[in-house]
Protein backbone atom coordinates (compact mmCIF):
# COMPACT_ATOMS: atom_id res chain seq x y z
CA UNK A 1 0.00 0.00 0.00
CA UNK A 2 1.52 3.41 -1.25
CA UNK A 3 2.55 6.34 1.54
CA UNK A 4 0.78 6.72 5.00
CA UNK A 5 -2.01 5.12 6.25
CA UNK A 6 -3.77 4.98 9.34
CA UNK A 7 -3.76 1.42 9.86
CA UNK A 8 -5.44 -1.28 12.90
CA UNK A 9 -2.65 -3.04 14.31
CA UNK A 10 -3.80 -6.05 16.15
CA UNK A 11 -1.93 -6.44 19.34
CA UNK A 12 -1.26 -8.28 22.13
CA UNK A 13 -3.64 -7.82 25.14
CA UNK A 14 -0.60 -8.52 27.51
CA UNK A 15 1.32 -5.15 26.27
CA UNK A 16 4.91 -4.26 27.70
CA UNK A 17 4.58 -1.57 30.58
CA UNK A 18 6.36 0.86 28.79
CA UNK A 19 4.03 0.62 26.02
CA UNK A 20 1.29 1.83 28.30
CA UNK A 21 3.30 4.38 29.55
CA UNK A 22 4.22 5.54 26.10
CA UNK A 23 0.32 5.86 25.53
CA UNK A 24 0.02 7.72 28.29
CA UNK A 25 2.38 10.04 27.51
CA UNK A 26 0.88 10.44 23.75
CA UNK A 27 -2.81 11.38 25.71
CA UNK A 28 -1.10 13.98 27.30
CA UNK A 29 0.71 15.20 24.14
CA UNK A 30 -3.13 15.34 22.56
CA UNK A 31 -4.01 18.21 25.11
CA UNK A 32 -0.57 20.63 25.03
CA UNK A 33 0.22 20.17 21.34
CA UNK A 34 3.62 21.05 19.69
CA UNK A 35 4.55 24.15 19.25
CA UNK A 36 4.44 25.49 15.58
CA UNK A 37 7.69 24.94 14.45
CA UNK A 38 7.10 21.11 15.04
CA UNK A 39 3.95 20.58 13.43
CA UNK A 40 4.36 20.20 9.48
CA UNK A 41 2.04 20.83 7.21
CA UNK A 42 4.01 20.64 4.54
CA UNK A 43 3.34 24.77 3.06
CA UNK A 44 5.81 27.90 2.38
CA UNK A 45 6.98 29.18 5.66
CA UNK A 46 6.64 32.88 5.68
CA UNK A 47 10.08 34.14 6.87
CA UNK A 48 9.08 37.47 8.08
CA UNK A 49 5.93 35.69 10.25
CA UNK A 50 8.41 33.54 11.95
CA UNK A 51 10.80 35.87 12.80
CA UNK A 52 8.61 38.80 13.15
CA UNK A 53 10.45 41.70 15.56
CA UNK A 54 13.35 39.33 16.33
CA UNK A 55 17.40 40.10 16.39
CA UNK A 56 19.15 38.39 13.64
CA UNK A 57 20.51 35.81 16.00
CA UNK A 58 17.37 34.72 17.70
CA UNK A 59 15.52 34.64 14.04
CA UNK A 60 18.33 32.53 12.45
CA UNK A 61 18.59 29.94 15.70
CA UNK A 62 14.34 29.66 15.13
CA UNK A 63 14.90 29.39 11.32
CA UNK A 64 16.94 26.48 11.88
CA UNK A 65 14.63 24.73 13.66
CA UNK A 66 12.15 25.05 11.13
CA UNK A 67 14.47 23.88 8.30
CA UNK A 68 15.36 20.37 11.14
CA UNK A 69 11.32 19.79 10.84
CA UNK A 70 11.22 20.75 7.12
CA UNK A 71 13.87 18.32 6.00
CA UNK A 72 11.95 15.55 7.17
CA UNK A 73 8.72 16.62 5.00
CA UNK A 74 10.79 17.35 2.02
CA UNK A 75 12.64 13.92 2.22
CA UNK A 76 9.14 12.01 2.85
CA UNK A 77 6.98 13.85 0.36
CA UNK A 78 9.34 13.60 -2.19
CA UNK A 79 9.39 9.71 -1.60
CA UNK A 80 5.53 9.48 -1.44
CA UNK A 81 5.55 11.90 -4.42
CA UNK A 82 8.04 9.51 -6.82
CA UNK A 83 5.28 6.69 -5.87
CA UNK A 84 2.48 7.95 -7.12
CA UNK A 85 3.81 8.47 -10.51
CA UNK A 86 2.01 5.92 -12.93
CA UNK A 87 3.87 2.88 -14.62
CA UNK A 88 3.38 4.44 -17.98
CA UNK A 89 3.75 8.71 -17.17
CA UNK A 90 2.96 11.34 -18.90
CA UNK A 91 5.42 13.41 -20.85
CA UNK A 92 3.99 16.24 -18.17
CA UNK A 93 4.30 14.54 -15.16
CA UNK A 94 7.96 12.98 -15.89
CA UNK A 95 8.62 16.59 -16.24
CA UNK A 96 7.01 17.77 -13.65
CA UNK A 97 8.04 15.33 -11.18
CA UNK A 98 11.99 15.66 -12.41
CA UNK A 99 11.48 19.44 -11.42
CA UNK A 100 10.11 18.67 -8.09
CA UNK A 101 12.75 16.91 -7.40
CA UNK A 102 15.62 18.95 -8.50
CA UNK A 103 13.82 22.04 -6.44
CA UNK A 104 14.19 19.35 -2.96
CA UNK A 105 17.96 18.54 -3.99
CA UNK A 106 18.41 22.30 -3.89
CA UNK A 107 16.74 23.52 -1.19
CA UNK A 108 18.29 20.21 0.58
CA UNK A 109 21.57 21.43 -0.30
CA UNK A 110 20.90 24.85 0.89
CA UNK A 111 19.52 23.57 4.45
CA UNK A 112 22.99 21.63 4.37
CA UNK A 113 24.72 25.06 3.80
CA UNK A 114 22.37 26.82 6.19
CA UNK A 115 22.96 24.25 9.15
CA UNK A 116 27.09 24.78 9.00
CA UNK A 117 27.17 28.46 8.45
CA UNK A 118 29.22 30.44 10.12
CA UNK A 119 30.80 33.91 10.28
CA UNK A 120 27.91 36.56 11.72
CA UNK A 121 24.41 36.77 13.19
CA UNK A 122 23.42 37.97 9.63
CA UNK A 123 25.16 36.31 7.48
CA UNK A 124 23.66 32.68 9.37
CA UNK A 125 20.11 34.23 8.79
CA UNK A 126 20.77 34.86 5.20
CA UNK A 127 21.64 31.37 5.14
CA UNK A 128 18.96 30.25 6.68
CA UNK A 129 16.33 32.57 4.68
CA UNK A 130 17.75 31.60 1.47
CA UNK A 131 17.06 27.43 2.33
CA UNK A 132 13.59 28.84 3.48
CA UNK A 133 13.25 30.55 0.04
CA UNK A 134 14.65 27.11 -2.01
CA UNK A 135 11.90 25.70 0.03
CA UNK A 136 9.10 27.57 -1.36
CA UNK A 137 10.22 26.78 -4.89
CA UNK A 138 10.41 23.30 -4.00
CA UNK A 139 6.52 23.55 -2.78
CA UNK A 140 5.54 25.29 -6.17
CA UNK A 141 7.03 22.26 -7.99
CA UNK A 142 5.80 19.63 -5.39
CA UNK A 143 1.69 20.75 -6.42
CA UNK A 144 2.41 21.04 -10.01
CA UNK A 145 4.04 17.87 -9.84
CA UNK A 146 1.08 16.46 -7.52
CA UNK A 147 -1.87 18.02 -9.39
CA UNK A 148 -0.45 16.57 -12.71
CA UNK A 149 -0.40 13.18 -11.27
CA UNK A 150 -3.91 13.74 -10.46
CA UNK A 151 -5.09 15.17 -13.09
CA UNK A 152 -6.99 12.19 -15.12
CA UNK A 153 -5.98 11.81 -18.68
CA UNK A 154 -7.68 12.11 -21.53
CA UNK A 155 -6.96 8.83 -23.70
CA UNK A 156 -6.83 9.38 -27.40
CA UNK A 157 -9.68 8.44 -29.65
CA UNK A 158 -10.00 5.23 -30.63
CA UNK A 159 -9.10 4.96 -34.79
CA UNK A 160 -11.85 2.14 -34.67
CA UNK A 161 -14.35 4.41 -33.52
CA UNK A 162 -14.45 1.55 -30.44
CA UNK A 163 -15.40 3.68 -26.95
CA UNK A 164 -12.32 3.77 -24.69
CA UNK A 165 -13.41 2.03 -21.38
CA UNK A 166 -10.72 4.81 -19.67
CA UNK A 167 -12.89 7.77 -21.65
CA UNK A 168 -15.53 5.81 -21.01
CA UNK A 169 -15.32 5.98 -17.33
CA UNK A 170 -13.36 9.19 -17.07
CA UNK A 171 -17.07 10.99 -18.19
CA UNK A 172 -19.16 8.34 -15.67
CA UNK A 173 -16.96 10.26 -12.81
CA UNK A 174 -17.77 13.22 -14.42
CA UNK A 175 -21.08 12.57 -14.34
CA UNK A 176 -21.50 11.28 -10.77
CA UNK A 177 -19.46 13.60 -9.43
CA UNK A 178 -21.45 16.59 -10.86
CA UNK A 179 -24.71 15.17 -9.72
CA UNK A 180 -23.93 13.44 -6.18
CA UNK A 181 -20.12 15.62 -5.01
CA UNK A 182 -20.73 18.92 -4.79
CA UNK A 183 -19.65 20.57 -1.41
CA UNK A 184 -20.21 22.12 0.72
CA UNK A 185 -23.11 19.54 1.42
CA UNK A 186 -21.59 16.37 0.14
CA UNK A 187 -17.97 14.20 -0.08
CA UNK A 188 -17.71 11.06 -2.56
CA UNK A 189 -15.08 8.68 -1.81
CA UNK A 190 -13.36 6.26 -4.38
CA UNK A 191 -14.28 2.70 -3.01
CA UNK A 192 -11.01 1.22 -4.50
CA UNK A 193 -8.42 3.57 -3.01
CA UNK A 194 -10.45 5.01 -0.09
CA UNK A 195 -9.43 8.46 -1.89
CA UNK A 196 -11.47 11.43 -2.63
CA UNK A 197 -13.54 10.33 -5.97
CA UNK A 198 -13.34 13.40 -7.98
CA UNK A 199 -9.89 14.60 -7.39
CA UNK A 200 -8.37 16.55 -9.98
CA UNK A 201 -12.14 17.12 -11.59
CA UNK A 202 -12.38 20.87 -12.82
CA UNK A 203 -13.81 23.13 -11.97
CA UNK A 204 -12.80 22.06 -8.18
CA UNK A 205 -16.10 22.28 -6.65
CA UNK A 206 -15.75 18.88 -5.13
CA UNK A 207 -13.18 18.98 -2.67
CA UNK A 208 -14.22 17.76 1.31
CA UNK A 209 -15.73 20.89 2.98
CA UNK A 210 -13.16 23.00 4.90
CA UNK A 211 -15.15 23.71 8.14
CA UNK A 212 -18.73 22.40 9.41
CA UNK A 213 -20.93 24.82 12.00
CA UNK A 214 -23.55 23.09 14.17
CA UNK A 215 -27.06 22.79 11.90
CA UNK A 216 -24.71 21.59 8.44
CA UNK A 217 -25.40 18.26 7.14
CA UNK A 218 -22.60 16.43 5.59
CA UNK A 219 -23.35 13.38 3.54
CA UNK A 220 -20.75 10.80 2.41
CA UNK A 221 -21.26 8.19 -0.21
CA UNK A 222 -18.76 5.66 -1.71
CA UNK A 223 -19.06 4.69 -5.48
CA UNK A 224 -17.43 1.47 -6.43
CA UNK A 225 -17.46 -1.67 -8.21
CA UNK A 226 -20.03 -3.84 -7.01
CA UNK A 227 -17.64 -6.69 -6.05
CA UNK A 228 -16.61 -4.43 -3.40
CA UNK A 229 -19.77 -3.67 -1.32
CA UNK A 230 -19.21 -6.49 0.95
CA UNK A 231 -15.72 -5.78 1.81
CA UNK A 232 -15.80 -2.09 2.59
CA UNK A 233 -17.06 -0.51 5.99
CA UNK A 234 -17.49 3.60 6.33
CA UNK A 235 -18.50 4.74 9.39
CA UNK A 236 -19.17 9.08 10.34
CA UNK A 237 -18.34 10.31 13.90
CA UNK A 238 -17.76 12.71 15.78
CA UNK A 239 -15.01 13.75 17.84
CA UNK A 240 -14.22 15.46 21.08
CA UNK A 241 -11.39 17.87 22.36
CA UNK A 242 -8.21 17.42 22.30
CA UNK A 243 -8.53 17.06 18.30
CA UNK A 244 -7.04 13.98 16.70
CA UNK A 245 -4.74 14.72 13.46
CA UNK A 246 -4.57 11.97 10.41
CA UNK A 247 -1.90 10.73 8.02
CA UNK A 248 -1.92 12.35 4.86
CA UNK A 249 -3.71 10.49 2.44
CA UNK A 250 -1.93 8.24 -0.36
CA UNK A 251 -3.62 7.70 -4.22
CA UNK A 252 -3.89 4.23 -5.65
CA UNK A 253 -5.21 3.16 -8.70
CA UNK A 254 -8.29 2.33 -10.15
CA UNK A 255 -9.52 -0.06 -12.48
CA UNK A 256 -12.26 0.48 -15.77
CA UNK A 257 -14.98 -0.87 -14.11
CA UNK A 258 -18.77 0.50 -14.31
CA UNK A 259 -19.34 2.38 -10.54
CA UNK A 260 -22.42 2.08 -8.19
CA UNK A 261 -23.03 3.96 -5.12
CA UNK A 262 -22.05 1.24 -2.02
CA UNK A 263 -22.72 3.46 1.16
CA UNK A 264 -24.08 6.33 1.92
CA UNK A 265 -24.01 8.14 5.25
CA UNK A 266 -25.77 11.15 6.67
CA UNK A 267 -24.04 13.43 9.42
CA UNK A 268 -26.07 16.34 10.89
CA UNK A 269 -23.48 18.72 13.22
CA UNK A 270 -25.45 18.88 16.59
CA UNK A 271 -25.42 22.14 18.95
CA UNK A 272 -22.74 20.38 21.15
CA UNK A 273 -19.81 22.57 22.17
CA UNK A 274 -17.64 19.34 23.36
CA UNK A 275 -17.67 18.35 19.75
CA UNK A 276 -14.28 19.50 17.35
CA UNK A 277 -14.30 18.24 14.03
CA UNK A 278 -16.24 15.17 12.07
CA UNK A 279 -14.52 11.79 11.19
CA UNK A 280 -15.15 10.07 8.26
CA UNK A 281 -13.03 6.58 7.88
CA UNK A 282 -13.53 4.11 4.78
CA UNK A 283 -12.03 0.71 5.47
CA UNK A 284 -11.39 -1.91 2.78
CA UNK A 285 -10.79 -5.32 3.18
CA UNK A 286 -7.69 -6.87 1.59
CA UNK A 287 -5.96 -10.06 1.31
CA UNK A 288 -3.56 -8.95 4.02
CA UNK A 289 -2.74 -5.75 6.29
CA UNK A 290 -0.39 -4.71 3.51
CA UNK A 291 -3.76 -5.01 1.07
CA UNK A 292 -5.93 -3.44 2.90
CA UNK A 293 -7.45 0.00 3.10
CA UNK A 294 -7.92 2.33 5.78
CA UNK A 295 -8.45 6.24 5.29
CA UNK A 296 -9.66 8.92 8.02
CA UNK A 297 -10.31 12.41 6.74
CA UNK A 298 -11.35 14.88 9.40
CA UNK A 299 -12.93 18.19 9.24
CA UNK A 300 -12.93 21.02 11.53
CA UNK A 301 -16.67 22.37 13.38
CA UNK A 302 -16.61 25.98 14.35
CA UNK A 303 -18.57 26.43 17.22
CA UNK A 304 -17.95 30.06 17.22
CA UNK A 305 -16.02 32.21 20.12
CA UNK A 306 -17.08 33.59 22.98
CA UNK A 307 -15.59 36.86 24.82
CA UNK A 308 -16.47 36.80 28.69
CA UNK A 309 -16.00 34.42 31.23
CA UNK A 310 -16.63 34.07 35.27
CA UNK A 311 -14.20 32.65 37.33
CA UNK A 312 -12.43 32.22 40.61
CA UNK A 313 -9.12 33.94 41.38
CA UNK A 314 -6.50 32.33 43.94
CA UNK A 315 -4.21 35.51 43.64
CA UNK A 316 -1.21 35.60 45.74
CA UNK A 317 -0.64 39.50 46.62
CA UNK A 318 2.79 40.95 47.84
CA UNK A 319 2.49 42.67 50.78
CA UNK A 320 -1.35 42.26 50.48
CA UNK A 321 -1.82 42.63 54.35
CA UNK A 322 -0.81 45.44 56.06
CA UNK A 323 -2.25 45.92 59.82
CA UNK A 324 -1.29 48.53 62.93
CA UNK A 325 -0.90 46.77 66.09
CA UNK A 326 -1.33 48.25 69.47
CA UNK A 327 1.03 45.97 71.88
CA UNK A 328 0.90 46.86 75.50
CA UNK A 329 4.18 47.08 77.56
CA UNK A 330 4.49 44.97 80.30
CA UNK A 331 4.60 46.61 83.77
CA UNK A 332 3.80 50.32 82.12
CA UNK A 333 0.45 50.75 83.26
CA UNK A 334 -1.25 49.97 80.17
CA UNK A 335 0.70 52.33 77.30
CA UNK A 336 0.81 50.80 74.31
CA UNK A 337 3.77 50.74 71.75
CA UNK A 338 2.91 51.22 67.85
CA UNK A 339 3.71 48.88 65.14
CA UNK A 340 2.72 48.19 61.35
CA UNK A 341 3.17 44.49 59.96
CA UNK A 342 2.81 43.38 56.47
CA UNK A 343 2.36 40.16 54.80
CA UNK A 344 1.93 38.19 51.82
CA UNK A 345 -1.51 37.43 51.28
CA UNK A 346 -3.76 34.76 49.61
CA UNK A 347 -7.44 36.14 49.11
CA UNK A 348 -9.71 34.14 46.75
CA UNK A 349 -11.68 36.30 44.29
CA UNK A 350 -14.53 36.94 41.87
CA UNK A 351 -13.14 37.83 38.32
CA UNK A 352 -14.08 38.38 34.82
CA UNK A 353 -12.03 37.15 32.32
CA UNK A 354 -12.33 38.94 28.92
CA UNK A 355 -10.61 37.66 25.42
CA UNK A 356 -10.63 40.34 23.01
CA UNK A 357 -9.83 37.88 19.63
CA UNK A 358 -12.38 35.87 21.12
CA UNK A 359 -11.92 32.17 22.60
CA UNK A 360 -13.04 28.78 19.99
CA UNK A 361 -15.88 27.26 21.79
CA UNK A 362 -15.26 23.71 22.84
CA UNK A 363 -11.61 23.77 22.55
CA UNK A 364 -9.90 22.19 24.73
CA UNK A 365 -5.99 23.41 24.23
CA UNK A 366 -4.98 27.05 23.04
CA UNK A 367 -2.82 25.34 20.94
CA UNK A 368 -4.61 23.34 18.56
CA UNK A 369 -4.84 24.43 14.89
CA UNK A 370 -1.68 26.56 15.36
CA UNK A 371 -2.84 29.53 13.58
CA UNK A 372 -1.45 32.87 15.33
CA UNK A 373 -4.73 34.67 15.36
CA UNK A 374 -6.58 31.70 16.78
CA UNK A 375 -4.00 30.60 19.41
CA UNK A 376 -3.67 34.08 20.37
CA UNK A 377 -7.42 34.74 20.39
CA UNK A 378 -7.35 31.59 22.77
CA UNK A 379 -4.46 32.33 25.07
CA UNK A 380 -4.44 35.92 25.99
CA UNK A 381 -7.07 38.06 27.56
CA UNK A 382 -7.76 40.50 30.57
CA UNK A 383 -9.30 40.73 33.84
CA UNK A 384 -10.94 42.44 36.34
CA UNK A 385 -12.36 41.30 40.06
CA UNK A 386 -13.16 41.91 43.90
CA UNK A 387 -13.01 40.07 46.98
CA UNK A 388 -14.82 37.04 47.34
CA UNK A 389 -15.94 38.40 50.70
CA UNK A 390 -19.26 40.11 48.95
CA UNK A 391 -19.93 41.59 52.52
CA UNK A 392 -16.71 44.19 51.73
CA UNK A 393 -16.62 43.44 48.08
CA UNK A 394 -14.50 46.31 47.03
CA UNK A 395 -11.98 45.66 49.84
CA UNK A 396 -9.50 44.02 47.15
CA UNK A 397 -10.07 45.14 43.27
CA UNK A 398 -7.81 43.27 40.68
CA UNK A 399 -6.76 44.36 37.43
CA UNK A 400 -4.41 42.01 35.44
CA UNK A 401 -3.91 39.95 31.99
CA UNK A 402 -5.07 36.37 31.53
CA UNK A 403 -2.61 33.50 29.75
CA UNK A 404 -5.39 30.34 29.38
CA UNK A 405 -3.44 27.51 27.64
CA UNK A 406 -6.57 25.22 28.45
CA UNK A 407 -9.76 25.95 28.85
CA UNK A 408 -10.99 26.55 32.39
CA UNK A 409 -7.31 27.05 33.62
CA UNK A 410 -5.92 30.16 33.42
CA UNK A 411 -2.49 31.84 35.00
CA UNK A 412 -3.32 36.01 36.08
CA UNK A 413 -0.52 38.62 36.97
CA UNK A 414 -1.41 42.23 37.59
CA UNK A 415 -2.16 44.94 39.90
CA UNK A 416 -4.49 44.35 43.35
CA UNK A 417 -6.01 47.55 44.50
CA UNK A 418 -6.04 46.24 48.61
CA UNK A 419 -7.65 48.89 51.64
CA UNK A 420 -5.07 48.48 54.20
CA UNK A 421 -4.24 49.94 57.29
CA UNK A 422 -1.99 53.24 58.00
CA UNK A 423 -0.80 54.99 60.72
CA UNK A 424 -3.19 58.02 61.79
CA UNK A 425 -1.42 61.80 61.38
CA UNK A 426 0.96 62.49 64.43
CA UNK A 427 1.60 59.13 65.22
CA UNK A 428 4.34 56.91 63.88
CA UNK A 429 5.91 53.59 64.36
CA UNK A 430 7.09 52.41 67.96
CA UNK A 431 5.14 54.93 69.47
CA UNK A 432 4.09 55.17 72.96
CA UNK A 433 0.59 55.61 73.20
CA UNK A 434 -0.61 56.91 77.05
CA UNK A 435 -3.36 55.22 79.12
CA UNK A 436 -6.49 56.17 77.55
CA UNK A 437 -5.94 57.81 74.27
CA UNK A 438 -7.74 55.45 71.25
CA UNK A 439 -5.75 55.30 68.15
CA UNK A 440 -7.62 54.72 64.62
CA UNK A 441 -6.02 53.11 62.07
CA UNK A 442 -6.42 55.21 58.62
CA UNK A 443 -8.12 52.70 55.96
CA UNK A 444 -6.88 53.60 51.93
CA UNK A 445 -6.22 51.80 49.08
CA UNK A 446 -2.25 50.49 48.22
CA UNK A 447 -1.27 48.96 44.66
CA UNK A 448 0.01 45.65 45.31
CA UNK A 449 1.60 43.43 42.36
CA UNK A 450 -0.60 39.88 42.07
CA UNK A 451 -0.07 36.72 40.65
CA UNK A 452 -2.16 33.73 40.68
CA UNK A 453 -4.48 31.23 39.00
CA UNK A 454 -8.09 31.20 37.95
CA UNK A 455 -10.44 28.28 37.35
CA UNK A 456 -13.58 28.35 35.57
CA UNK A 457 -16.53 26.03 34.79
CA UNK A 458 -14.67 24.99 31.36
CA UNK A 459 -11.86 22.97 33.72
CA UNK A 460 -14.70 20.65 34.39
CA UNK A 461 -15.06 19.24 30.77
CA UNK A 462 -11.02 19.72 30.62
CA UNK A 463 -10.34 17.40 33.50
CA UNK A 464 -13.24 14.82 32.49
CA UNK A 465 -10.98 14.86 28.91
CA UNK A 466 -7.89 14.11 30.42
CA UNK A 467 -9.39 11.22 32.58
CA UNK A 468 -11.01 9.90 29.52
CA UNK A 469 -7.80 10.43 27.30
CA UNK A 470 -5.46 8.35 29.93
CA UNK A 471 -7.93 5.50 30.56
CA UNK A 472 -7.84 4.80 27.01
CA UNK A 473 -4.57 5.45 26.36
CA UNK A 474 -4.11 2.32 29.56
CA UNK A 475 -6.51 0.12 28.45
CA UNK A 476 -5.76 -0.22 24.58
Amino acid sequence: MNGKRERTLLTSNHDAPWMRIARVAAAICAIFLTTRVARADGACRDVSQLCSGDDDKTCAEELSGVLLNIEGEVLNEIDALQKRVPATPSASVTAAVTVAKTKSDAFLASRKIASSATGTDAEKKAAAVKAIAEHCDYVTARDQANKDISQIPAPPASPSGIADPLQAQRQEIQQICTSSCKAPGAFCVDARSGEPLCDGLAPDVYSLVGALSPGDKLIVRVFGEEALRDKLKLSVTFLRSPDRRFDDRAPGGRAPARLELLAEQTAEIPEDTSITSLKIRYELAGDGPESAIDESYAVPIDQGQYYLEFGALIPLVIDGSRRVVQTTLPGAGGERRLSVEEDWSVNPSIVLNVFPGGRRRGVISSFQDMRLSTTLGDLLGVQVGVDLDLGEPFDRIFLGGVIEPVAGLGFNAGLAFVQQEYLPAGHAEDMIVPVGESVSPARRYAPRFYFGATLTLDIVTTATTATTSFASALTR
